[in-house]
């Protein structure tokens, strides 16, 4: 099981910051950020999933999407991406 402390929006950015990568962080139902060369670009709300509406207040915080992201882009300087689960990223964070 993974800690919360394991993977934060701080880290990710240091992991970009550091390699020199586009990180997309993915979270299907909260929205999506982009972070390269360790700052946050985008940040895109999830209003719409299959179709239908999702019923939620407001635009979730960027560590709320970090906390339910299940998928992260990693994309480097010569364009190719590279797709890594919650474990996967955390592994990754270690090595930095």
């Amino acid at each position: 099981m993974l800690e919360v402390s394991e993977l934060s929006i701080e880290k990710v950015c240091a992991f970009s910051s550091q390699t020199q990568t586009l990180v997309t962080i993915d979270a299907p139902l909260y929205g999506s950020l982009m972070i390269l060369d360790g700052k946050l670009l985008q940040r895109k709300p999830t209003v719409k999933k299959f179709g239908t509406e999702v019923d939620r207040p407001g635009i979730p915080s960027t560590e709320e999407i970090v906390f339910e992201a299940s998928r992260f882009w990693i994309q480097d300087r010569s364009g190719v991406r590279d797709c890594k689960n919650r474990q996967e990223m955390v592994e990754l964070l270690e090595q930095i």
